[in-house]
């Protein structure tokens, strides 16, 4: 319906809309650019940047008009506009981010337990998940495979604890510190205390959402995108709120805590392969202006974060967030502490410049594949969370340096 209007507005634009799945949108471009048929904008993860602007994929947008990008900023969320800034530079634009980490809460079984408020700190969540758990319904969900959403959502509450993967100065693998070793002791005592699913290992973030959103797990763990497409029913059917993930009582890592991790994940970019970038860059503005921002208040799309401010003065983002528009507005969710891309591709850009990587995607693999590699040691008892943890940095370090 928009590109329609856009092309009534601009009938001298012709569009040629192709779609691809999120997952293979990277390889897509990728395979593009190489044999030379690529969009003259294309919608991708805003953690590809650094990979496709060091690839000479896509251009500043600043440097096609200057006026034109910076006639956006004011509308936008700062922490969600520096989402797209790469070296200086506006290489997308953001009409929505993915945020983590979140938790929903079954406002009934907190009744049921005398419970009036979400919990605050690790210490508070323990105790919630405890009270919470009955014989066939835990207290919380959580997933733990190598689905890079449960990794995403374990890095937020490392994060939030002062954890980083990737020293960017030294170009050092630091998830063997504090910051992640506290954080996965967390999701050890959960289990140890019986108060999680089985098999967290085996069952991705889908299935955590299909046990709460069945009311057989009075809370979830997941990203901001609580409400999405593997909630089992209609959401209005039980009552539940969703918050920031509890933060720790006190942080154990060596870095700052992020208020959150953001990743823009249909952001607009124009290619070098474009021969008429004015006439991308008009598209994209056509995108960035308030009618279709407003796409986001929560009329129309209700999972994700919105970019623009006018968004949050909205009835329907009140009605259908609350939560977000209180955060909004207290500062808390985007404080201004260290966003950090989900995937960190920035740092693992400034590793690949350091150490002369083969490529993004041995390290991004890895990265993955480390965090939760010796889950099957950790629950069968043969490591300690926190030793788990250290082997998997110890593990890492090697393969991520690899020239």
């Amino acid at each position: 319906m928009a590109n329609k209007k856009f092309e009534e507005q601009y009938p001298n634009i012709k569009l040629n809309y192709s779609y691809f799945y999120g997952q293979i949108r990277r390889q897509k471009i990728i395979g593009g650019f190489q044999t030379k048929n690529l969009a003259d904008v294309i919608i991708a993860f805003g953690q590809d940047i650094p990979d496709f602007a060091g690839l000479n994929i896509i251009q500043p947008l600043d440097d096609i008009d200057a006026e034109v990008v910076e006639s956006w900023r004011e509308c936008i969320v700062p922490e969600i506009w520096n989402t797209c800034i790469y070296q200086g530079k506006l290489f997308a634009f953001p009409n929505y981010v993915d945020m983590g980490s979140f938790l929903a809460y079954n406002l009934d079984a907190f009744e049921e337990a005398g419970l009036k408020n979400p919990p605050k700190n690790w210490t508070e969540l323990r105790e919630y998940a405890a009270k919470l758990t009955k014989p066939d319904r835990p207290g919380i969900a959580l997933q733990a495979t190598l689905a890079p959403v449960d990794t995403n959502i374990f890095e937020g509450i490392a994060y939030s604890n002062g954890g980083r993967f990737l020293d960017e100065e030294k170009g050092k693998i630091m998830i063997n510190g504090s910051g992640f070793v506290d954080a996965l002791k967390l999701y050890d005592d959960m289990i140890k205390g019986g108060y999680t699913n089985k098999g967290l290992t085996e069952s991705r973030f889908w299935e955590g959402a299909h046990l709460f959103g069945e009311q057989k797990a009075a809370m979830w763990a997941g990203l901001s995108w609580l409400i999405s497409p593997w909630f089992p029913a209609d959401p209005k059917e039980f009552r539940w709120e969703g918050t920031l993930f509890p933060r720790p009582d006190r942080v154990t890592g060596q870095y700052q805590p992020s208020a959150t991790i953001m990743d823009p994940t249909a952001a607009f970019m124009i290619t070098t392969l474009s021969k008429n970038p004015k006439a991308a860059l008009t598209y994209v503005d056509f995108w960035a202006q308030p009618e279709q921002l407003l796409f986001y208040d929560g009329s129309q799309e209700v999972a994700r974060v919105p970019a623009y401010k006018g968004c949050y003065d909205s009835p329907h983002l009140e009605r259908v967030w609350p939560e977000w528009v209180r955060l909004y507005k207290g500062s808390l969710a985007f404080l201004r502490l260290k966003i950090i891309s989900q995937k960190q591709s920035r740092q693992w850009y400034l590793a690949r410049k350091i150490r002369r990587l083969p490529s993004m995607r041995q390290p991004r693999s890895h990265r993955i594949s480390t965090i939760f590699c010796m889950n099957d040691l950790w629950l069968f008892g043969d490591y300690s969370g926190s030793d788990t943890i250290r082997e998997s940095g110890t593990y890492c370090s090697p393969k991520c340096y690899l020239k």
